[in-house]
């Protein structure tokens, strides 16, 4: 008797409570947006050093790493550099988000 009645009570407070309670609010339209790990180029020209050993493309010639380079500048496509398997400067992905 004593289990019917708890059951009872508690039934009876989970009706009240979904009955009354507002309904929980859409989180797919509050969620925040999530950034890309890795964001495309803003424009599809990039910039490569030519020594032997650089690897990275730079989204601009002003770029802190590129302005390291002793050799000169190429400007490209970004996917001529994807093809010769450059990948983007740190630095410059770090400015696009």
């Amino acid at each position: 008797m004593k289990h019917f009645l708890l059951s009872c009570c508690l039934l009876l407070g989970f009706v009240l409570g979904v009955t009354i309670l507002p309904p929980f609010p859409d989180l797919a339209a509050t969620a925040r947006p999530r950034r890309l790990a890795r964001p495309a180029p803003l424009t599809d020209t990039v910039y490569v050093c030519q020594g032997a050993h650089a690897r990275l493309y730079h989204c601009s010639p002003t770029c802190a790493q590129l302005t390291r380079c002793g050799h000169p500048v190429q400007m490209l496509e970004a996917a001529q550099a994807k093809r010769w398997g450059q990948w983007a400067c740190q630095q410059c992905l770090i400015r696009l988000v």
